[in-house]
């Protein structure tokens, strides 16, 4: 699908088929990434507007250190989210592995909390120990963001949400759900689920192959599922849709680093909620 890097940071030759799917997956990601950078420059705007109106009225120094620290994340998320356009464009993924996964994953979680649906709760479940990515930790934070959403736009309240970490050994018989391939190897598995999460498998197949429209598909079109499958694929991973009786549970599986190290994730372990917890 996307080509990958070779030894040296050398990128093999892109056909013309790949670079369109390069232009799409990063068309799809700037809409979405205009619309979160929009919303990081009103939290800058807003909060310096509080800060200037908290000096001249009273001088509060703890309202005014408060503001200052939205801000100051604010902007973090504005260059978080241009580092993840521009490490697209370029033509080389990066080479550095991506090693503190699990902390990621409790970062997208803390942020997208609060955006879903009263009654629906979103938590994190992280292995003890999570191998090393050969990914990009900014489009590493995209695609749990759009596995978060797709969830999002899914799920009935009440329910809980897991956004999960795991390392995968893929069987022989496991294909992906997007390009059909063999999956493979030793894999790092990262997974949605929440009861009532559930799509066609002609849909949802479409949703990920295609830059759908709302014209085309409706509210679905905003779910993200062709930015999960363009990422999946450019870093040589695959997609996974495993159905239950409580709804799917969406995954990505992507390689590990080459030279995979073992990272603890503080609050992992024994009696953690599996994919589906009760509401």
């Amino acid at each position: 699908m996307y080509a990958r890097p070779e030894a040296g940071g050398q990128v093999s030759h892109l056909d013309d088929r790949c670079q369109l799917e390069r232009l799409q997956l990063m068309a799809a990601m700037a809409g979405q990434v205009t619309h979160d950078v929009n919303n990081a420059l009103f939290a800058i705007l807003g909060f310096t507007a509080l800060t200037r109106t908290a000096l001249r009225a009273h001088g509060d120094s703890e309202k005014v250190l408060g503001h200052l620290n939205e801000i100051e994340a604010a902007g973090e998320r504005g260059r978080l989210l241009v580092r993840q356009l521009s490490a697209l464009a370029a033509d080389a993924s990066p080479a550095s592995p991506t090693t503190a996964v699990g902390g990621i994953v409790e970062e997208v979680v803390t942020l997208l909390a609060s955006s879903f649906p009263a009654g629906v709760v979103l938590s994190a479940h992280c292995d003890a120990e999570l191998p090393a990515l050969a990914v990009d930790c900014a489009h590493l934070h995209r695609l749990l963001s759009n596995l978060c959403r797709y969830a999002r736009e899914l799920v009935t309240p009440p329910a809980r949400v897991v956004l999960s970490a795991a390392a995968h050994a893929c069987s022989p018989d496991e294909r992906c759900a997007s390009c059909d391939g063999r999956l493979g190897g030793r894999t790092l598995r990262l997974a949605v689920a929440g009861h009532g999460c559930s799509l066609p498998a002609h849909l949802r197949r479409r949703l990920l192959t295609s830059p759908l429209t709302p014209t085309e598909v409706g509210r679905y079109a905003d779910i993200g599922l062709f930015v999960v499958h363009g990422l999946a694929h450019f870093y040589g991973g695959h997609v996974q849709v495993l159905t239950t009786p409580g709804g799917d549970e969406l995954a990505v599986l992507l390689p590990l680093a080459a030279a995979p190290s073992l990272t603890a994730v503080a609050g992992a372990g024994p009696g953690n909620e599996g994919p589906f917890p009760s509401p």
